[in-house]
C-alpha cells in the first residue's frame, strides 16, 4: 500500500504504506513530512515494517528525534504492528488501522 490520507475519527491521517523510504534517517523523515504536508495530514501512522532496523535503538536516538520533530509540528505519530522488545510506553502502537480507528472513536466518545 502506498502512503494515503485516511479520515480517522474526523482527523486526516497520513497512513504510510509498508514500502517506501524507511523512516529512520533524515531522508525518510523528510519524505513523510513532505507527504503529510502535501496531503494536509494532522497525524501520521507508520507500520513497524517501514522503520529502519535501528529506529528504536537508544544509541541512535532516531525514535526520539522523529518524535520531537513531529511534536514540534503538532503531528502525532502512531505505529502499526507489534511493539518491539524494550520499547517503552511513550510510543503508541496499534495492531492495525482498525485498532487505531477503534481507539480514536472510543476516545472521542469518552
Amino acid at each position: 500500500m502506498a502512503d494515503v490520507l485516511k479520515n480517522i475519527g474526523g482527523v486526516p491521517v497520513l497512513a504510510c504504506g509498508e514500502t517506501g523510504v524507511p523512516l529512520g534517517g533524515s531522508s525518510g523523515l523528510q519524505v513523510v513530512l513532505g507527504e503529510a504536508s502535501t496531503q494536509g495530514a494532522r497525524a501520521i501512522v507508520v507500520p513497524v515494517a517501514r522503520l529502519s532496523a535501528d529506529f528504536f535503538d537508544p544509541a541512535t536516538g532516531i525514535a526520539d528525534t522523529v518524535q520531537r520533530t513531529l511534536a514540534a509540528r503538532k503531528l502525532p505519530l502512531a505505529f502499526l504492528g507489534d511493539r518491539p522488545a524494550g520499547v517503552g510506553d511513550s510510543h503508541m502502537f496499534f495492531k492495525d488501522i482498525d485498532a487505531l480507528t477503534a481507539h480514536v472513536e472510543a476516545d472521542k466518545a469518552a
